[in-house]
This record gives C-alpha cells, sequence and structure tokens, in this order.
C-alpha cells in the first residue's frame, strides 16, 4: 500500500487534516500546540482506492532539546516511508520562518511534495497562498481541515501521482491495542514488539 506522510510545523493543522483524511478522530487536536509526538497511522479511501496516510508530530526547527530530537527522528522515519510528502502551511497566519527550514529539508528528501496550505476558510485567508509560491513546489492545495473544503482536488491529483496498486491477495491484519495509566511503561513496550523507536518514552 502506498504512503503518504503529513509534515510541518507545530499548530497548522496537521491532525485535522489527518483526521479529515481518514474520516475518524485518530490522531488528537488539541488548543494547545505540540500535542502530537509519535507517528499516527491510518488510511485513506477515495474512488474505491485506499492508500496510507501517516501523521506527525510539528518540526521544532528552533528547539534544541531531547524532546525536539525524539520528535524529529520520528518525523525522518515516517518520511522514509513515504511515496508523497504533504507540507502543511498555515494560509491564516503566512509563512514563518520555520516553514522555509522544513521546505529545505523536504528537498533533501527527493521525493514529491504537494504543499497543503490549510486554515483557507475565508477568501482573505486564501490570499496569503501566494506567500508560499517562493517555496517553488508545483503543486499547491488550499485546503480547510476544519470545514472539509479542497479535499477532493487534493486527493484526485494523490491517486494521480503515487504508484498504482498491484494485484494481490489481501491478508487480514489483527490489531492490537496497549492500554495502561502512564509510565507503566507502554511506549516501551510497543517499542520492543515493533524492534524500532514506534513510540516515544521520555520524560
Amino acid at each position: 500500500m502506498s504512503t503518504v506522510v503529513i509534515v510541518g510545523r507545530k499548530n497548522v493543522g496537521k491532525s485535522t487534516i489527518f483526521n479529515r483524511l481518514t474520516q475518524m478522530r485518530l490522531s488528537v487536536v488539541y488548543k494547545d500546540p505540540g500535542v502530537t509526538r509519535d507517528r499516527v497511522y491510518g488510511e485513506v479511501s477515495w474512488r474505491g482506492q485506499t492508500f496510507s496516510v501517516i501523521d506527525t508530530g510539528g518540526f521544532f526547527p528552533d528547539e534544541d532539546t531531547d524532546l525536539a530530537e525524539k520528535i524529529t527522528r520520528q518525523i525522518d522515519l515516517a518520511l522514509k516511508q513515504a511515496d508523497l510528502i504533504y507540507f502543511a502551511v498555515d494560509g491564516k497566519e503566512g509563512m514563518k520562518a520555520g516553514d522555509q527550514t522544513i521546505c529545505e529539508h523536504l528537498r533533501k528528501m527527493n521525493k514529491t511534495v504537494f504543499l497543503l496550505v490549510n486554515k483557507c476558510d475565508h477568501k482573505e485567508f486564501g490570499d496569503n497562498i501566494h506567500e508560499f509560491s517562493v517555496f517553488g513546489f508545483e503543486h499547491v492545495f488550499p485546503v480547510s481541515a476544519e470545514a472539509g473544503t479542497g479535499f477532493g482536488d487534493l486527493l484526485d491529483k494523490t491517486l494521480d501521482t503515487l504508484p498504482k496498486p498491484r494485484a494481490g491477495k489481501k491478508h487480514r491484519i489483527s490489531r492490537v491495542l496497549i492500554l495502561g495509566r502512564p509510565n507503566a511503561g507502554k511506549s516501551t513496550l510497543l517499542n520492543t514488539l515493533a524492534n524500532e523507536e514506534r513510540g516515544i518514552v521520555h520524560e
């Protein structure tokens, strides 16, 4: 299955975009920025086709802390899996310095990037799209994850861009839930089972 990864700085609406695409509230959306830290996986169905989508934590381009380093590592692990990258920016706030840093980071990946200008709920916010033209991305999509607008064109172009699915036998996937109180070792157990740093372990 092809994979799309959503990246961007904190508080641009990545998790809201993810939930809109999956039609489920899998990723936590909260008023404070920086809630999403681990990779969150979901599936998107559109026009009879399905692809995987990964939500990531916000980039910390100006922070040099242990937690910021762990979140950046999670983002890079997701980007390695990506067949296509959704780079989300805030159309309401306009371009910020962190957006340029992320843009330069993504160019090094040598992968196709769709620029999603989120929060274009009103016409005046949509005018900010032109600010982001300096990034030079061919595909730019004004969207509003809250209102659900702009996603039809985005998904159509996504299916045109992703590798065509191969016909093959479908395998049933079993899902296991790890549940417990805070600091009981859930993420450490997950990482052991997955044999990778699937969840951030931090104080």
